[in-house]
């Protein structure tokens, strides 16, 4: 059995997807993940293109920033990520992200979400291989790796991924450079997802069908599956 790398060590941040919330009771949403212990919020913005989706646009952004109480991270499955990131100047984010595979100038990128203020994260979808990722060092702040295809809300969660995972969190967290787990996460993997060492994971369906959400939450940021 792996030994979980997280257990006596900081607690996992919990990020809450928005995109499978009950979007006619937003507010009354937040609250109830702010009162269970979520740390920040997670918005997935898609255009139909890169993934085969457009749940949720930029005007739910400003209102989730609006509302105030938790940090707000933007995750950009788009082509031309550039195009996005100007829709969304001014606005008080935590963490901006957007994919490897829909750009081919990276560090560029990068370096536009630094200027407007936000932490720059650089995102890959499981079927990508990272490569060398220290010319990009000096502009990033967060690797999100996906364990599930981009494709629709309940794709399955690909365990085969996380040896992966492993190895990025351990190239880049010995740099300064946290890792964010997304896809697929909940109470009956979350030993596995733990051992890789991020210390974020993005978690929807199982924090929005819990019937104990703060159990649910302090469960997740344990990182233990066998309580």
């Amino acid at each position: 059995m792996a030994t979980n790398r997280n257990l006596g060590l900081a607690q996992l941040a919990v990020s809450a997807s928005i995109v499978t919330a009950d979007l006619l009771n937003l507010e009354a949403e937040f609250e109830r993940l702010l009162a269970a212990g979520v740390d920040s919020l997670h918005l997935d913005l898609e255009d139909g293109i890169f993934a085969p989706a457009m749940n949720l646009g930029t005007r739910l952004v400003e209102a989730a920033v609006r509302w105030e109480k938790l940090p707000v991270d933007v995750h950009l499955m788009v082509e031309e990520p550039e195009r996005i990131i100007t829709l969304l100047k001014g606005l008080p984010l935590q963490t901006v992200a957007f994919h490897a595979e829909a750009t081919r100038y990276p560090r560029r990128v990068l370096g536009i979400i630094r200027d407007l203020g936000w932490r720059a994260s650089i995102a890959f979808n499981p079927a990508t291989r990272v490569a060398d990722l220290s010319p990009l060092m000096p502009y990033l702040d967060n690797v999100l790796m996906l364990t599930t295809e981009p494709e629709q809300i309940g794709s399955p969660f690909l365990e085969a991924c996380l040896p992966h995972v492993r190895g990025v969190v351990d190239e880049v967290t010995r740099l300064g450079v946290s890792v964010t787990i997304d896809g697929g996460v909940g109470i009956s993997n979350i030993g596995l997802i733990a051992d890789t060492g991020a210390s974020t994971v993005v978690v929807g369906r199982a924090l929005f069908e819990s019937t104990n959400l703060a159990q649910t939450v302090a469960r997740i940021k344990k990182g233990d599956s066998n309580e």
